[in-house]
């Protein structure tokens, strides 16, 4: 059982590993990209701006050179490790006169989003408590979703619908309000939150506000998402951002997921590709250790058999292996000799001496009964 164990266990622990690793990467995308085709992804969108004639840019690079576009658009979440996005840039480019569009996720682990929403003048804002904890009071939780009705500033009364989220942002003072969160959606406000404090019956969820000599659009990245796109409240909404918009080119910042500039040959750049290697050689060493871990060391251990049973079992055991080998002449005269030097001063008979030699089966029993039988108190012989 230990053996097999041994044997099958690191494979079936690399299965495992597999497992979880394809289940967590399944539904894993560039998340709200315009080259993902995704839920998530915005490559709807993008295709939609391009049949209104709008120029669509990619950036492949760290936000800097955006001078020619006119329309910078970024969505959370973010995909890359926060040393590889400056956010300084992009409130540089909405102050020297750029238009700003942010799709925000609402995410309060999402440490580059509320950093960047708190240096535009529009910090993040807890709805409701922590998620359940049982299972099934968690997915149902995960499940809600939230109606945006549109303002006076919207054409038409199409309602949108985006899942539910742990925070939105908070409107600055300056802030033109697009679309609302209706009360009647389970928003579960906690009592601490600023937001509770209005006395309007719904809460913002896509705004515009302007900020040095530029503008700041806020909206939910779900609501022009691949999955919502086909919804009219989700198209009316995109219009809405194309109005918005100066008619110049939209700049999308491909870099914060995942997209990079091409190398000389064509191919990525090499740190890309030396991270790519580094990583297939830590899979190759563990695939190594597997395979030294499920290999024998050495030949299997054998416990050694237990001994069990009385001395009388032994002895009788004994006994039946001399007799059946024929030593019973050889353990009369034995027997006389172990007599003798225990007790050199007892006289043996000579009748019962004479039984040693060539003993049979029964003489050597003979012998044997009479050398056993006690001596008498007054003689040193035994009686026969």
């Amino acid at each position: 059982m230990m053996s097999s164990l041994r044997t099958w266990g690191p494979w079936c622990l690399l299965v495992l590993v597999l497992a979880v690793i394809a289940v967590i990467f399944a539904g894993k995308t560039a998340g709200p990209s315009v080259l993902s085709r995704g839920p998530a992804g915005w490559l709807g969108a993008r295709k939609y701006l391009e049949e209104r004639g709008i120029d669509v840019l990619l950036l492949d690079r760290p936000l800097g050179g955006t001078e020619e576009a006119e329309v910078l658009v970024t969505a959370f979440p973010w995909q890359q490790s926060p040393p590889l996005l400056p956010m300084d840039p992009i409130r540089s480019f909405v102050r020297e006169g750029g238009t700003l569009l942010i799709g925000y996720s609402g995410e309060l682990g999402g440490t580059k989003e509320q950093q960047l929403l708190e240096l535009l003048e529009a910090p993040l804002t807890k709805l409701g408590p922590e998620p359940p904890l049982a299972p099934v009071a968690w997915w149902r939780h995960r499940q809600r979703e939230w109606t945006l009705v549109p303002t006076q500033e919207v054409p038409g009364n199409h309602r949108g619908h985006i899942s539910a989220a742990p925070a939105v942002p908070r409107p600055p003072e300056r802030a033109r309000i697009l679309h609302r969160l209706e009360m009647n959606s389970p928003l579960n406000i906690s009592p601490e939150s600023p937001l509770n404090s209005s006395s309007d019956s719904s809460w913002a969820a896509t705004m515009d506000f302007s900020l040095g000599q530029g503008h700041v659009v806020l909206f939910p990245a779900e609501l022009i998402s691949n999955a919502r796109l086909s919804e009219a409240g989700s198209v009316q909404a995109l219009e809405a951002l194309i109005a918005l918009a100066p008619p110049g080119p939209w700049a999308f910042d491909e870099f914060a997921h995942g997209l990079r500039p091409m190398g000389e040959d064509g191919g990525p750049q090499a740190p890309q590709v030396a991270f790519d290697l580094f990583v297939g050689h830590l899979f190759l060493l563990y695939l190594l250790a597997l395979t030294a871990l499920a290999r024998r060391f050495g030949p299997p251990f054998k416990h050694p058999p237990i001994q069990a049973g009385s001395a009388a079992a032994f002895l009788r055991g004994l006994g039946t292996l001399h007799h059946r080998c024929g030593h019973h002449a050889r353990a009369a005269e034995l027997l006389l000799e172990r007599t003798q030097a225990l007790d050199p001063r007892r006289q043996i008979p000579p009748s019962l001496a004479a039984l040693a030699s060539g003993a049979g089966p029964r003489a050597f029993v003979r012998l044997a009964q009479g050398l056993a039988q006690k001596r008498s108190p007054d003689g040193p012989n035994n009686k026969e």
